[in-house]
């Protein structure tokens, strides 16, 4: 039996809770805690097979979990890790991407997604909200838009246990291989970036769209505790970025194009935001289009430049920090 198309239910291991308890030992008075931390929970793993060419075997399972990690214990013992769970499954070449999601609001949690080929629409191809956590998508192509993730709804990313990383993910028009992580169909979509304090979101082959979009940094009305760094690599044009905690950064990609910013591109920095262009494999990032709106920090480094062509407001309590970078100024 031939199958092309199935649907299943994916669920990471829940991380183990960790142990309270206290040393208690003769003559060691106040010995404090030692409790041990819970255990990892599980990944959902799905690894390219080139010997298969059905989807047969998730006919007949359809639910993959991984299972939880184990409690913590005493004596700063920590929890067993939970064992992951390895799906084997073909090269995607179907016609609306490899995971086709039509339904409700689809979340990818704790997931790696490698080495897959899409004919249209990306890796995920999605008609809804999509929160993706916790998850890698690297070395995956589509043939036309999105590497790896297509999206005519709003799309939350999340850093919350670790990285969220999106690298070396292509769309293939006509023959011709752009660099691509993200592509957003539709005007008024959001592009969610939150990363908890301490962790990054990479976004290091860029993010597309054909109407003007709206990219929050860090909102923690919606990823509470989002204090940590976004990393953009590639075009981002037609676009409102609010940077509200923590740093987003421009960068050049490794085998990309400069940063460019359209007319229409607007970039709030709030006042606990850092928007930080920086001098990445030494390439100039040159802002010469949009708005730049600071009530935070605008940190501009080597061999980065805005020019008077861009507008630049610095309100009040707001700060620009030059290390030998340049901005040309006209007027007052």
């Amino acid at each position: 039996m031939f199958a092309d198309r199935a649907t299943i239910i994916i669920k990471s291991g829940k991380g183990g809770d960790g142990h309270v308890s206290f040393r208690r030992e003769k003559y060691v008075p106040d010995g404090g805690p030692n409790g041990g931390d819970g255990g990892r929970g599980g990944d959902v793993i799905f690894v390219v097979d080139t010997g298969l060419n059905t989807l047969i075997d998730f006919k007949h399972k359809r639910k993959y979990a991984a299972t939880d990690g184990e409690e913590g214990g005493n004596k700063n013992c920590r929890g067993k890790d939970g064992e992951d769970i390895i799906a084997s499954v073909k090269n995607f070449n179907s016609p609306q991407g490899g995971f086709v999601n039509n339904g409700g609001k689809l979340t990818v949690d704790n997931s790696i997604f490698s080495e897959n080929k899409a004919d249209d629409g990306g890796v995920i191809y999605n008609t809804n909200e999509v929160l993706i956590t916790d998850s890698e998508f690297v070395n995956n192509e589509a043939r036309n838009n999105g590497g790896a993730i297509y999206t005519t709804k709003d799309i939350t990313i999340v850093a919350d246990e670790k990285d969220t990383i999106f690298k070396n993910n292509y769309q293939n028009t006509s023959g011709t291989k752009e660099l691509n992580d993200i592509y957003v169909e539709g005007e008024g979509n959001s592009i969610n970036l939150n990363a908890k304090e301490g962790k990054t979101i990479e976004i290091n082959s860029g993010i597309k769209n054909n109407e003007l979009i709206t990219v929050n940094v860090n909102d923690d009305t919606i990823t509470p505790d989002a204090k940590g760094s976004v990393e953009i690599a590639n075009n981002l044009s037609d676009a409102i970025v609010n940077i509200y905690n923590g740093d987003l950064t421009f960068k050049k990609g490794t085998y990309s194009a400069e940063v460019n910013l359209s007319d229409e591109t607007v970039l709030n920095v709030a006042e606990e935001g850092t928007l930080n262009l920086t001098d990445y494999n030494g390439t100039t990032n040159t802002i010469d289009k949009g708005t730049i709106n600071i009530n935070g920090t605008l940190a501009v480094l080597e061999n980065n430049e805005i020019e008077e062509s861009a507008t630049v407001n610095i309100n009040e309590g707001g700060e620009v920090k030059l290390a030998a970078g340049e901005i040309s100024l006209d007027g007052d």
